[in-house]
């Protein structure tokens, strides 16, 4: 999931073998997304793909600690529904920038 509020949908990204222990999901990355880098978060991991188009390499691991847990994804997808907000502006505001982990230690 990207923090791109107006595109709220999920986007494959290839992992490198460097990356791959530390690309889990519930972490932070950062990607090239039409031209600049923008945050993100790892949501699973696959083995495939149906995307037709080439696909981007993932940047770079922010933090191996997952912030983003199916508990609090969950709940991003239940207040985004409700109240027709994007899963990508709940999730701003639920994980704000420089969190280490979901304990409220500021980055």
């Amino acid at each position: 999931m990207l923090s791109v509020p107006h595109l709220d949908r999920e986007f494959d990204y290839l992992v490198s073998a460097e990356q791959s222990d530390d690309a889990q999901p519930g972490v932070r990355v950062r990607v090239r997304f039409h031209g600049r880098l923008v945050d993100g978060f790892v949501l699973e991991r696959r083995n495939d793909t149906d995307h037709q188009g080439k696909l981007g390499w993932l940047d770079r691991v922010v933090s191996a600690e997952p912030v983003l847990t199916p508990e609090i994804r969950r709940l991003v997808d239940a207040v985004a529904a409700r109240y027709a907000g994007t899963r990508a502006d709940v999730l701003r505001l639920a994980i704000p920038a420089g969190t280490r982990g979901w304990n409220g230690n500021p980055g």
